[in-house]
């Protein structure tokens, strides 16, 4: 009957603890950053400066020159890839460097040198 099951805890509200928020925390954090991978990752422009950079570190004005297309896309694109953590940014004087970053997440980290590598055999 009803009033067993009630009288058993069967029906007993459960309330998330501290320890089950901060995991639930730390799982959205990773998914996010998963997405903003995937997402990075899922731009034509953004592939092109990926394979363009490579090993180097490559001043904005060689990206604009090289891939032709205007300062303010390439900047917003290599923003995009900084936020994503596979680049980072360096200043000389007034001018901006970018390096490739390697992802922290292991899993994430195999993902990017397997399109760099799928990069350097399909791109020219």
């Amino acid at each position: 009957s009803l009033a067993w099951a009630r009288g058993t805890g069967l029906f007993q509200k459960s309330y998330p603890t501290r320890n089950t928020k901060a995991v639930d925390n730390r799982m959205r954090q990773k998914e996010v950053q998963l997405e903003t991978l995937f997402k990075a990752l899922a731009d034509h422009t953004r592939l092109r400066l990926i394979h363009l950079i490579g090993d180097e570190e490559v001043c904005v004005c060689s990206c604009v020159e090289t891939l032709k297309v205007n300062q303010p896309k390439i900047s917003r694109h290599l923003a995009y890839l900084r936020r994503a953590g596979l680049v980072a940014a360096g200043r000389d004087g007034r001018w901006s460097h970018y390096r490739l970053v390697k992802p922290s997440d292991p899993h994430a980290a195999k993902m990017f040198n397997e399109v760099r590598e799928w990069l350097a055999e399909n791109l020219p």
